[in-house]
């Protein structure tokens, strides 16, 4: 049996730690799930664009094939599909 005291940190005291003292322990739930590394996700090349009106950005969208609008400030080329949450489920083998 793996020691969870070893886990454990020195912390400051204050409200917020009560946050994670909870039970049941979630160091004991977590003990041997197996490591995630994102990676590096950042894009490798990068440009700015600049529109004079609403039109010129909603054509350019269109020609492009991008869901963009006046509020947006940053678009993936090609679009990326953003996993939704309902998308993913602990399974255990």
């Amino acid at each position: 049996m793996n020691d969870l005291n070893s886990l454990r940190r020195k912390t400051r005291s204050s409200d917020a730690a009560l946050l994670f003292e909870i039970d049941p322990d979630w160091r004991s739930e977590w003990w041997g799930m197996p490591e995630f590394t994102m990676g590096d996700a950042t894009p490798q090349y990068r440009i700015t664009m600049n529109f004079m009106t609403k039109e010129d950005l909603l054509e350019f969208a269109k020609k492009v094939g991008l869901s963009l609008s006046v509020k947006s400030d940053t678009a993936w080329f090609p679009q990326q599909k953003l996993d939704e949450p309902k998308e993913w489920a602990y399974v255990e083998d």
